[in-house]
């Protein structure tokens, strides 16, 4: 079980092991499903101007009432049988009517609002804070007149559509570069998944802040590069030394020789800016070859252990130093 926000950032989860799981008692008089929803609202900030959305698996009347009573707004689709009673027009009457009627029942006692809307199909939605008013309206195609015309909708099923579906963002996040792990020990599946939580987060961080520096929202990276980053990151970390291959080299032919001498060299790349300012391991690595420096394009001697790329470390140059910092 997660809670998440809308823009997919979770910030609350919740492993669900069945009857096994450990909901505090106080939960108790709820149903199972909306235990789970009572224990993630326990940490949230109480009497504010939040809203707490779900689905119709979690929603019941009980579940609505006892948010309420502890200062937490909250909304969401409900299945009809739990509406105990509740006297609202009945489906087949008011499938006879034109898309977008509606029906609604207000609790005096709770201050609780049950409404019914005819849409594709017909909705039901329960709330604490929402009401009908004020109505909006929708496009929605008519199979009659083949063509969108405008269908009215209560408040509450347009807040709803416009905060639901965190959850679900989330997880489609996590499901496209999913670490995957081949094994039946759940617990190394649980690690693994979170760590993938993490890095989502990050991700979504990292969007917000660049958007707040005023820097262009298209230019950011996409979540397959800083996953990429952040992997090349975790393999250079606390790295001193460069890594040799074991053993001799094997002896070549004249010909073999004269063609790897001729063989242009692949440029190395600089690394990525976690690595490259991360200020651990960067140690100078004296070389008995010259090479261009990567900043002056001077020749040099010495190499950064871990960026494995050539620098300038004299008294009077000192690109070392600029190049990390």
């Amino acid at each position: 079980m997660v809670r998440a926000g809308r823009s997919g950032m979770m910030y609350d989860f919740y492993l669900y092991a069945g009857k096994e799981s450990t909901i505090p008692a106080e939960y108790s008089h709820l149903s199972v499903s909306a235990q789970s929803v009572a224990y993630l609202c326990m940490e949230l900030p109480k009497h504010e101007d939040k809203v707490v959305f779900f689905d119709n698996w979690f929603s019941t009347p009980n579940l609505i009432q006892y948010l309420k009573g502890i200062g937490i707004k909250a909304a969401g689709t409900i299945r009809p049988n739990r509406l105990h009673g509740c006297p609202v027009i009945p489906s087949k009457e008011l499938k006879k009517k034109d898309r977008g009627s509606l029906d609604y029942r207000i609790d005096k006692n709770s201050a609780l609002i049950v409404v019914k809307w005819l849409d594709n199909s017909i909705v039901h939605l329960v709330s604490n804070c929402f009401g009908i008013a004020p109505l909006t309206t929708i496009y929605r195609w008519c199979s009659k007149t083949k063509e969108k015309k405008n269908v009215a909708c209560p408040y509450i099923v347009a807040a709803y559509n416009k905060c639901m579906g965190g959850v679900d963002l989330a997880d489609m996040l996590i499901a496209l570069y999913r670490t995957e792990v081949k094994t039946r020990r759940w617990y190394i599946k649980v690690f693994w998944h979170f760590v993938d939580v993490a890095k989502v987060n990050a991700w979504i961080l990292y969007k917000r802040h660049y958007q707040q520096l005023g820097l262009p929202i298209n230019k950011h990276q996409a979540l397959a590069e800083f996953t990429v980053d952040i992997s090349n990151a975790l393999i250079q970390a606390n790295k001193s030394k460069a890594i040799q291959g074991r053993g001799r080299p094997a002896k070549l032919s004249g010909i073999k020789q004269v063609q790897q001498r001729n063989r242009k060299k692949p440029v190395i790349p600089i690394p990525n800016n976690d690595i490259r300012y991360d200020h651990i391991g960067h140690w100078p690595k004296p070389q008995k070859d010259k090479k261009r420096c990567r900043l002056c394009q001077s020749y040099s001697r010495m190499m950064c252990a871990k960026c494995n790329v050539f620098l300038c470390l004299l008294a009077n140059r000192n690109c070392y130093v600029d190049f990390h910092n």
